[in-house]
Protein backbone atom coordinates (compact mmCIF):
# COMPACT_ATOMS: atom_id res chain seq x y z
CA UNK A 1 0.00 0.00 0.00
CA UNK A 2 1.27 3.62 -0.31
CA UNK A 3 0.51 6.12 2.11
CA UNK A 4 -0.35 9.93 1.31
CA UNK A 5 -0.37 12.85 3.44
CA UNK A 6 -3.07 15.40 4.08
CA UNK A 7 -2.13 18.41 5.72
CA UNK A 8 -5.10 19.87 6.91
CA UNK A 9 -4.51 24.26 8.08
CA UNK A 10 -6.25 25.97 10.15
CA UNK A 11 -7.60 27.45 13.41
CA UNK A 12 -8.58 26.13 16.57
CA UNK A 13 -11.16 23.80 14.16
CA UNK A 14 -7.91 22.08 12.81
CA UNK A 15 -5.97 21.91 15.94
CA UNK A 16 -6.09 21.44 19.56
CA UNK A 17 -8.90 22.57 21.35
CA UNK A 18 -8.91 23.83 25.11
CA UNK A 19 -11.18 26.50 24.96
CA UNK A 20 -13.86 25.59 27.48
CA UNK A 21 -14.39 23.55 30.79
CA UNK A 22 -10.55 21.36 31.39
CA UNK A 23 -11.82 18.40 31.76
CA UNK A 24 -13.32 18.14 28.11
CA UNK A 25 -10.00 18.88 26.44
CA UNK A 26 -8.89 18.17 23.98
CA UNK A 27 -11.79 18.53 21.87
CA UNK A 28 -12.28 16.40 18.93
CA UNK A 29 -11.44 17.76 15.97
CA UNK A 30 -12.13 17.44 11.74
CA UNK A 31 -9.01 15.76 10.99
CA UNK A 32 -9.24 13.05 12.94
CA UNK A 33 -12.81 12.56 12.34
CA UNK A 34 -11.19 12.81 8.25
CA UNK A 35 -8.32 10.15 9.09
CA UNK A 36 -11.54 8.06 10.36
CA UNK A 37 -13.03 8.51 7.28
CA UNK A 38 -10.46 8.43 4.65
CA UNK A 39 -9.06 4.87 6.78
CA UNK A 40 -12.66 3.38 5.83
CA UNK A 41 -13.12 4.87 1.97
CA UNK A 42 -9.70 2.97 1.46
CA UNK A 43 -10.68 -0.40 2.78
CA UNK A 44 -13.88 0.03 1.48
CA UNK A 45 -13.93 1.65 -1.84
CA UNK A 46 -10.49 1.68 -3.57
CA UNK A 47 -9.23 -1.28 -5.85
CA UNK A 48 -5.64 -0.69 -4.72
CA UNK A 49 -3.68 1.43 -3.15
CA UNK A 50 -4.56 4.57 -5.32
CA UNK A 51 -7.14 3.93 -7.51
CA UNK A 52 -11.18 3.64 -6.79
CA UNK A 53 -13.15 0.75 -7.33
CA UNK A 54 -16.50 1.07 -9.22
CA UNK A 55 -18.47 2.02 -5.80
CA UNK A 56 -15.42 4.95 -5.06
CA UNK A 57 -15.86 6.32 -8.79
CA UNK A 58 -19.38 6.34 -7.72
CA UNK A 59 -18.94 8.64 -5.18
CA UNK A 60 -16.48 10.66 -7.01
CA UNK A 61 -18.41 11.36 -9.23
CA UNK A 62 -21.82 12.17 -7.55
CA UNK A 63 -19.34 14.67 -5.56
CA UNK A 64 -18.12 16.54 -8.72
CA UNK A 65 -21.25 16.57 -10.71
CA UNK A 66 -23.09 18.28 -7.02
CA UNK A 67 -20.61 20.98 -7.40
CA UNK A 68 -20.98 21.40 -11.01
CA UNK A 69 -24.86 21.52 -10.88
CA UNK A 70 -24.36 23.92 -8.20
CA UNK A 71 -22.15 26.04 -10.33
CA UNK A 72 -24.78 25.92 -12.95
CA UNK A 73 -27.57 26.95 -10.65
CA UNK A 74 -25.33 29.74 -9.72
CA UNK A 75 -24.73 30.95 -13.01
CA UNK A 76 -28.76 30.31 -14.18
CA UNK A 77 -29.39 32.83 -11.47
CA UNK A 78 -26.80 35.30 -12.07
CA UNK A 79 -28.21 35.24 -15.89
CA UNK A 80 -31.52 36.52 -14.61
CA UNK A 81 -30.63 39.65 -13.04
Amino acid sequence: RTAVDVVCAGDSLTGWNNIGRPHEWPYPTYPQYLEEMCGRLHDQHFGDALHPNGDGATIIAEKVFGVLRALVEASSIEDRK
